[in-house]
């Protein structure tokens, strides 16, 4: 007789095992409703005024928002209380007819659009919570510039865009001029976060992230990106920053560092520009930024600032394009940090900042600095372009690059323990370049003092504004290497095709070679040197040492 037991509860024991299977395939599915039902509560809809969108959905239920209708200027501005974009994605209607769309196939016309659609479509949350953005926003009909601004905050992961002309993510407040255009956005507070899945705006014109604070730790693909991160005013017509000019005042603490690429963030655009646009912040990039053409930064208040970077990568691709890190320092700071930017209060580095700004104010990035720090400890290489690093104060670690075809410039002073190389190299300010490397086929330019203890120099020619220390350093120059100060050389090696020193020249236990003149303005020490040249030596003393005339 087959055992048909029973249940405490009067069940056979096999119709539990068939309850418990089908429990188990249904949990997901339930499991979906509620994540539905969720994410449907969480894109709310602000019921006061005439900004008020009408929320439905597609006939797979992928979300809907039937915009309002724009503006005299083509501005659609709707207002939620809540707004974020599940896996579903979200679609955003700006058609008044029936839309075929990737998301949800075909949707019905919005009712409330008007015969005109939206040229710019401004989704601002008017709630308190912020908002994620992990999946992807369709604009049905026109393409339109998409604004999300959130000033408590965004977060993307796994968000991207289709049929955007532009996509702006901000925590600042649009600001309207008379006649209905956004003028700006002005921003205090929030800050965006990339994570996860990260951001691709590759099928887009342009992305902008506009925050008190960014911090990347997952990948942002661009054809063009914008990132603006301090307390500013961003015009949006012509991509311009004010920052302490602006009159706006941070609510609440100040970012550590205005723009953060961590270890497992990386930036990817053929054009990045980077701004940190207030006091006591910086660029900060552990990881990476790659670009096909260039990328901006803008330290702000090199103050603080410092800290700015850690580096990271910032890679330009085949367009030619420039990478600008400025910073316009605003306070420099702290000096300490602010010139520490970085290595700032230093100024010294931080500034050497300090050196190259201005020192005293050694923070102050010497005002000097113009701005936050830069640090590099990734890579930073413009492929078809320039580079362009402006701050308080810039520091390439052991192991980094930053490489251009065409040149690399850098202002407000520099420490570089890392590689550089371009075509034409130009620092405005001092550059430390101890056990660093440096190599041009063209011009190398030092406005500031030059310090290369146990670096490298292997250029095309080469002109140092200031004092030259090469104490066990290498200069190597296809061309002619001017000098404007003094020059030491202890245990150095100097070989040029012409060599000219405004200042006195140690070479104690040192090698200069010259393949035409050497011209020393004030006296040569040359105790154990060897100086050696083709057509000839004129100094104004010299003591000890070996000079010698030599075949080219």
């Amino acid at each position: 007789m087959k055992n048909t037991r029973q249940s405490e509860n009067n069940v056979p024991a096999i119709s539990r095992n068939k309850i418990a299977i089908a429990l188990m395939f249904a949990a997901p599915a339930l499991v979906g409703l509620y994540a539905s039902a969720a994410a449907a509560q969480a894109l709310s809809a602000d019921a006061a005024g005439a900004n008020r969108p009408a929320i439905g959905a597609a006939a797979n239920g992928t979300p809907i928002v039937n915009i309002v209708a724009p503006n005299a200027a083509g501005v659609s501005h709707n207002k939620f209380t809540q707004y974020n974009v599940g896996l579903a994605g979200l679609i955003v209607n700006n058609s008044s007819t029936a839309a075929q769309t990737q998301l949800g196939g075909s949707i019905a016309g919005n009712a409330q659009l008007g015969a005109t659609p939206a040229k710019v479509i401004l989704n601002e949350v008017t709630g308190a919570s912020a908002s994620s953005l992990n999946g992807t926003t369709e604009i049905a009909g026109r393409a339109a510039h998409l604004i999300v601004a959130n000033p408590n905050g965004i977060t993307a992961n796994g968000a991207n865009f289709v049929n955007a002309t532009r996509a702006t993510l901000t925590t600042g407040q649009a600001r309207f001029d008379t006649a209905g255009n956004i003028a700006s956005i002005d921003t205090t507070k929030g800050r965006i976060d990339i994570q996860g899945a990260g951001l691709d705006a590759r099928n887009i014109d342009q992305l902008d992230l506009i925050a008190r604070g960014i911090e990347v730790n997952a990948a942002v693909q661009a054809k063009k990106l914008v990132g603006v991160a301090g307390v500013s005013r961003q015009d949006l017509r012509t991509d311009t920053t004010s920052g302490s000019n602006s009159g706006l005042v941070g609510q609440g603490a100040e970012p550590s560092v205005a723009i953060d690429v961590s270890q497992l963030g990386s930036m990817y655009a053929n054009s990045i520009r980077l701004v940190g646009g207030q006091g006591g912040m910086g660029v900060n990039g552990a990881n990476g930024a790659n670009g096909a053409n260039g990328a901006n930064g803008t330290g702000g208040n090199g103050g603080n600032g410092g800290n700015g970077g850690n580096g990271g990568t910032i890679i330009i691709g085949n367009n030619s394009g420039t990478i600008v890190n400025s910073g316009n320092g605003g306070n420099g700071g702290n000096g300490g940090n602010g010139g520490n930017g970085g290595n700032g209060g230093n100024g010294g580095n931080g500034g050497n900042g300090g050196n190259g700004g201005n020192g005293g104010n050694g923070g102050n990035g010497g005002n000097g600095g113009n701005g936050g720090a830069i640090s590099v400890q990734g890579r930073i290489a413009a492929q078809a372009g320039d580079v362009s690093l402006s701050s308080g104060s810039v520091a390439i670690a052991k192991g980094a690059t930053v490489s251009a075809t065409n040149g690399v410039s850098v202002s407000g002073g520099a420490r570089n323990q890392g590689f550089i190389s371009a075509t034409t190299v130009s620092v405005a300010g001092s550059l430390d370049n101890s056990s660093g490397i440096v190599r041009s086929s063209g011009k190398t330019t030092v406005s500031g003092s030059t310090r290369n203890a146990g670096g490298s120099f292997d250029v095309g020619s080469a002109a140092f504004s200031g004092s030259l220390d090469n104490t066990g350093g290498t200069i190597k120059s296809a061309g002619k290497l001017n000098v404007s100060g003094s020059a030491t050389n202890t245990n150095g090696e100097i070989d040029a095709k012409g060599i000219a020193v405004a200042g006195s020249l140690n070479n104690t236990a040192g090698r200069v070679h010259s393949g035409a003149s050497i011209d020393i303005s004030g006296s040569a020490k040359n105790n154990a040197g060897t100086i050696e040249y083709v057509k000839a030596f004129n100094a104004n003393g010299k003591t000890g040492g070996t000079v010698t005339k030599v075949k080219s």
